[in-house]
């Protein structure tokens, strides 16, 4: 996928395939521009101790949007 450049707010964030948030400041302006833009999050939770399959998973692109390690 190629990157898209999206305004949010006062700034400007680049977006790649499977993009990590790095500044919780960043976070917290996309949560709340969100709704208002119509932005869909996907994310598929899996138990911390199958962190192993979700990396397997994302590799193999079993799923969609973002996997997330619940403890």
């Amino acid at each position: 996928m190629g990157q898209r450049t999206a305004p949010i707010g006062s700034i400007q964030t680049k977006a790649k395939h499977r993009n990590t948030f790095n500044c919780s400041r960043e976070r917290q302006i996309v949560f709340q521009v969100a709704p208002q833009i119509g932005l869909v999050t996907k994310t598929t939770s899996y138990p911390l101790a199958r962190a192993n399959d979700a990396l397997a998973d994302l590799r193999a692109g079993r799923f969609e949007g973002a996997a997330v390690l619940v403890p």
